[in-house]
């Protein structure tokens, strides 16, 4: 788990704040959109490996 300055740092030196605020942004669109939860899920997953 990275920290909010590490993951603006390796998105091409965005500031800690517009992380954060794109965290708040996609919680909101998860919660109201059940197809963006789902596509979520599978992103993480991908990820994870």
């Amino acid at each position: 788990n990275l920290s909010f300055p590490e993951i603006g740092e390796a998105f091409g030196g965005r500031h800690h704040t517009t992380i954060m605020h794109a965290c708040d942004e996609i919680e909101q669109l998860r919660l109201n959109d059940q197809n963006i939860g789902q596509d979520l899920g599978f992103l993480t997953q991908v990820l994870r490996g």
